[in-house]
């Protein structure tokens, strides 16, 4: 299919949005947000209303399904707007990613069998332990950069698939590997950090931007000539502020359709990404179209009192605590007041959970290693971010040279370590 006539790959395009469009019409919200005639003959999706994360994750998950496959399987979003949303799938659906992602790899260079490490957060934790009250409380925490490092180590990995900025803290440790391949997502890529993880891995660097809601959507091509769209499994947008499509080279709204996950349907959903079309066929003859970089999250980096810089999703709470957490809240935010202050604003669902509350800050302190005070404070909601993504970290301190930052967190890839999200 990457290099099969353009019209056998728009016969697919054709054939597999109509099946999404009717999918999405038996769920919410799109039953609510379609006209009688949505799904009439020749209409154009971009006749159809773009939804917003928000939109989405306002409506239970059981009205959002339009099939229940056995088993179904279901997978949160990352929790990084502070509003994690679940998808579900069918095990067909989640092979074909899986087949989508295979397919990428092996048109970037990467021997299908190599053995592969994926330094994510929830599949790297350890067991901790952290006193409240006096008492001792076991948690599961990610694993540190150096642990990480000799995981990889001990997997003998060929290819490691993580967050650049997981990646990062690895190379800010002075960790020194051996790994062929490293392929990046979940954040924008900066030059200087691909060039500080191929240092520290001795590798190749890749990139792909991937939703857990919309499947893998792009990836670079081996030619550094921009991001090959897997056309055939997801249909990409860019809309203006007003929805309106833009020319190719012209930045606008990421808005993504998924083709194939008819389970939970995912039809123009803005992804509060930024990124272009590149006009015109790429050098390696790929037939599929290429976008820009995705200009996605830009969170600040967690500085700790003694000069280590942190990964903010390290602190991610539903990632700490769970499930309790999870359907205990609607949405939080942590706000980094000084190296040694956070402040964690909380929307609950039903009441504040004190025994919750009060397990931040030693989960905190142990996932930084440092005495650090947490306040968690109620809220009834957090303004709108108008699309943007919004930042589930926010560091709000001087960290200027002539502020408080440290002399040793001011030069990227010569920091030391810390844990994960």
């Amino acid at each position: 299919m990457l290099r099969a006539p353009l019209a056998l790959l728009q016969d697919v395009q054709r054939e597999r949005l109509s099946a999404a469009v009717s999918a999405a019409a038996a769920t919410e919200p799109y039953r609510s947000l379609y006209a009688a005639d949505a799904l009439d003959a020749g209409r154009s999706v971009s006749e159809l209303p773009i939804v917003d994360r928000s939109v989405l994750a306002a409506v239970p998950f059981e009205d959002r399904l339009s099939s229940r496959p056995r088993p179904l399987l279901r997978v949160g979003t990352s929790g990084t707007t502070g509003r994690p949303l679940s998808a579900g799938q069918s095990r067909e659906e989640a092979l074909f990613q899986r087949v989508v992602l295979a397919r990428q790899l092996d048109a970037q260079g990467i021997p299908p069998r190599a053995r592969t490490f994926v330094a994510d957060v929830a599949g790297q934790l350890e067991d901790a332990r952290s006193t409240l009250n006096g008492r001792v409380v076991r948690t599961r925490v990610p694993a540190s950069p150096r642990s990480l490092a000799d995981r990889i180590r001990t997997a003998r990995a060929e290819v490691v698939v993580g967050w650049p900025s997981i990646l990062m803290e690895v190379a800010d440790a002075g960790e020194q590997l051996r790994v062929p391949w490293v392929v990046t997502f979940g954040e924008v890529l900066h030059p200087e950090w691909m060039t500080s993880i191929a240092r520290a891995f001795g590798a190749t660097v890749l990139d792909m931007y991937a939703l857990r809601e919309g499947g893998h959507v792009a990836w670079r091509c081996p030619s550094a000539d921009g991001y090959h769209v897997n056309a055939d499994s997801v249909l990409v947008e860019i809309v203006d502020d007003d929805d309106r499509p833009v020319p190719a080279g012209v930045a606008g709204d990421v808005v993504v359709t998924n083709l194939w996950n008819l389970t939970t349907p995912f039809v123009r959903y803005r992804t509060a990404d930024r990124a272009a079309i590149l006009a015109g066929p790429c050098s390696c003859g790929i037939v599929f179209p290429r976008m820009t970089q995705v200009e996605g999250r830009t969170d600040d980096w967690v500085l700790t009192p003694d000069g280590r810089r942190v990964w903010p999703f390290r602190l991610g709470l539903m990632t700490l605590l769970g499930r309790a957490f999870l359907d205990a809240v609607a949405r939080y935010r942590v706000v980094q007041q000084a190296p040694d202050r956070f402040l964690v604003e909380v929307q609950w669902t039903e009441g504040r959970r004190d025994d919750l509350a009060a397990l931040i800050e030693p989960v905190y302190r142990r996932v930084l290693d440092a005495e650090v005070h947490v306040e968690v404070r109620d809220v009834a909601g957090f303004p709108s971010t108008a699309g943007r993504k919004f930042h589930l970290v926010e560091r709000r301190f001087d960290a200027s040279p002539s502020g408080a930052q440290p002399a040793a967190a001011q030069q990227p890839g010569q920091f030391r370590v810390s844990d994960s999200r």
